[in-house]
Parts: C-alpha cells; sequence; structure tokens
C-alpha cells in the first residue's frame, strides 16, 4: 500500500470520526468541544461565576463602608450589625463594646450641669486615649502588627468621643445649659438674695418699712389737738439738708436694686441652672436603675 493511500484512509477515517461527533452533538445538542458539557451548563457556569463576583463585591463595598463608620466614630445600623454578626463575628464584637462605651458616654454628657464640663469631659476622654497609644507605642513588648490593631481601636475611641459630643452640642438640652459665667452670676444673686432678706434690705422690706413710716400716727389723729399745738409741731419739724435728701436717695436706690429669693429664682441663669440639676440628677437615677435591672437579669 502506497504512502498516498496510506494517508487518504487515515483522513478519510478522522474525516468519518468528525462526522459521527457532530451527529452526536446534534442528537444530545451538546455543541462542547469535549462532549462532556453543555452550553447550558456553560452558561450557568459563567452566570453563577459572574454573580459571585458581584456579591463579593457588594460584601467588600459593605465591610468598607462599616468600616468607614467604624473609624468615623458613627453609629451602625442594626442591618448593619446583623451583617458583622453573619460575616465578621470579631468585628461584630469589638462594634458592640464600642457602642457600649458610647452609651456610657453619652450618659456622662447628659449629666453634665454646664457648657463647659462637656468640653471638659470631651478632652479628659480624648486625652486618655493619647496616652494609651504613647504607652502602645513605646511598650517594646508589642509586635508592630499588635501596635497598629490597638491604635486604630483608640482612634476608633476618640472618633466615637468626637462624634458623640457633636451631637450632643446640637440637641437642644446641651442648649439650655448654662455657662459657668451664667452658674456663677445665679449662684451669685441667690447669696445676695438670702443675704439681703435677713437684713431687711430688700425692695419688698423696703416698701413695708415706708408704709409704716408713711402712716398716720395716732396723736396726729387726736381731736383735742388744738391748732397752735399743730402749729409749733409744723415750726418744730426741720427741712432736711440736701446730704440727707442724698443719702436718703442713695439708701433707696440700693434697697430697690436687691432682688427677693424669690426673683433671684426666676433670673433666666438660675432657670438653667436649676434645669441642668434636675436633668444630672433624673440622668443619674435612670443609670441606677439601668444598672440594678442589669445585675438582676444577670443573676
Amino acid at each position: 500500500m502506497s504512502f498516498t493511500m496510506v494517508n487518504s484512509l487515515d483522513m478519510y477515517a478522522k474525516n468519518l470520526k468528525m462526522q459521527m461527533k457532530w451527529e452526536q452533538k446534534k442528537a444530545t445538542k451538546d455543541y462542547s468541544a469535549d462532549g462532556t458539557t453543555s452550553i447550558a451548563d456553560k452558561l450557568r457556569k459563567e452566570a453563577a461565576e459572574q454573580l459571585s463576583a458581584l456579591e463579593e463585591s457588594s460584601s467588600q463595598a459593605t465591610m468598607s463602608g462599616i468600616q468607614a463608620k467604624l473609624m468615623a466614630g458613627r453609629k451602625l445600623t442594626s442591618a448593619e450589625m446583623e451583617y458583622l454578626k453573619k460575616n465578621d463575628p470579631d468585628a461584630y464584637q469589638q462594634a458592640k463594646y464600642r457602642e457600649m462605651e458610647r452609651k456610657a458616654f453619652e450618659q456622662r454628657l447628659r449629666s453634665c450641669k454646664t457648657k463647659e464640663e462637656v468640653q471638659r469631659l470631651k478632652a479628659a476622654h480624648m486625652a486618655a486615649s493619647l496616652d494609651r497609644v504613647k504607652d502602645i507605642n513605646n511598650n517594646p513588648n508589642i509586635s508592630s502588627g499588635e501596635k497598629l490593631k490597638l491604635t486604630i481601636e483608640e482612634h476608633q475611641k476618640v472618633s466615637t468621643v468626637s462624634d458623640a459630643t457633636n451631637r450632643f452640642t446640637q440637641s437642644s438640652d446641651y442648649k439650655r445649659l448654662p455657662t459657668e459665667a451664667e452658674k456663677r452670676k445665679a449662684e451669685k444673686d441667690l447669696k445676695e438674695a438670702k443675704e439681703a432678706e435677713q437684713k431687711g434690705e430688700t425692695k419688698k422690706n423696703q416698701d413695708i418699712q415706708e408704709e409704716k413710716t408713711d402712716a398716720p400716727k395716732a396723736a396726729d389723729t387726736d381731736p383735742s389737738k388744738t391748732a397752735d399745738g399743730e402749729k409749733q409741731d409744723m415750726e418744730s419739724q426741720k427741712e432736711p439738708t440736701p446730704a440727707d435728701t442724698q443719702a436718703a436717695k442713695a439708701k433707696q436706690l440700693r434697697a430697690s436694686s436687691k432682688k427677693t429669693r424669690a426673683e433671684a429664682e426666676l433670673t433666666p441663669e438660675a432657670q438653667k441652672v436649676k434645669r441642668s440639676r434636675a436633668r444630672a440628677s433624673y440622668t443619674h437615677s435612670m443609670h441606677t436603675e439601668e444598672s440594678v435591672v442589669t445585675i438582676d437579669v444577670k443573676r
């Protein structure tokens, strides 16, 4: 058999084999290259891969958004907390602990009695975190990776304190708080009013004294008193000197400028102080009750 004939037979066999495969593909509707995977399966596989890639991209975006909120100290929604719980239990526990810290700090904010006290509370927390970061970075027994982790945690604490404080300063509760100067003025007014009342120097007491002084005496209304006697009395009365008049006016002015205790308690500054103390007391009592309930539940 010549070489040409062998090649022709080999080619014929290959063509026949390919024809048989083609007939089989048409019969089974399987047009894949190896005959093991259908086009439908291939399309389903590609769609599943694309969906998986989209889900992974969405998951990464969700996690990135949550991490950004934590770094900014903002509160997570219930859906975001649930997502962390399912996908990152460690991050969920950390976020839960940070939320507890935030609530405790907000409790202390509501207990502040002046605007300056709010700012001092914020500054104290931030300074404490800064000191911890310095201690962490200066500790040779802590690895670089652990230092970074702890530093990030302190950064989140500072951001949480800052965010909570900013939100509180925008509230009506903060706006009703007195300043330190208003608090001092209210306390001074009340102290002076108490002392003035004890000395009978308030406007109210002065009015009473003037009424008593202006009231006619019994002798003046005595019908037995003669006209000559009245004339002698009038002559005996001396005209007040300018110095006496000025002194009397000064005394009256001082008395009229002094508040009563009730007036001192009704000044805007005093009302702010009163409300801030009442709110702080209420917040403290509520916090105490919550602590008691928590202990009872654990038992």
